[in-house]
């Protein structure tokens, strides 16, 4: 009896400290304070990068013709930077204080990653759906991917 007690109350210690492990997980991948936000946005991009580079050399060593996923993987890459760039813990805290400008760019960047991330979605070879408006959140994520390089190296000073 005291066995199976003992036994229940590890278990109950040990899916305690899972559930703290998944919460600080979860908590440390939005955590965009300081310079965090920078570097988890610029994995993203760098993991653009070598999605386009992926796609390419599968192309011409093993033939695979992947080029139809290649829009699909930049954005949804850069709509899920985008997401966790925006500050997630700031959205959340809009029901309680509401839109202020301190977190209304936070919402705005939210949402266009939300709006990528639907329309990239839509845009795998198996939708294959085609309109002006998803091609409109695609050139709106492109320019905004675009600025980003632009200020980033010749604007920024390190």
């Amino acid at each position: 009896m005291i066995k199976k007690e003992a036994e229940g109350i590890v278990k109950k210690k040990n899916e305690n400290i899972i559930k703290k492990d998944i919460f600080l997980l979860i908590n440390d991948i939005f955590d965009v304070s300081g310079n965090k936000g920078y570097q988890k946005f610029l994995f993203f991009l760098i993991m653009i990068d070598l999605s386009g580079f992926a796609i390419a050399a599968l192309y011409n060593l093993l033939g695979l013709n992947l080029k139809a996923y290649s829009e699909f993987a930049w954005t949804l890459l850069f709509s899920l930077g985008m997401i966790i760039i925006s500050d997630v813990k700031k959205i959340i805290g809009m029901g309680r204080k509401g839109v202020r400008t301190d977190n209304f760019s936070s919402l705005v960047t939210f949402i266009v990653g939300i709006l990528a991330f639907i329309v990239a979605i839509l845009s795998l070879p198996q939708f294959n759906l085609v309109s002006p408006t998803m091609s409109a959140v695609k050139g709106i994520v492109a320019l905004i991917a675009v600025s980003y390089v632009i200020i980033e190296a010749f604007i920024v000073k390190k």
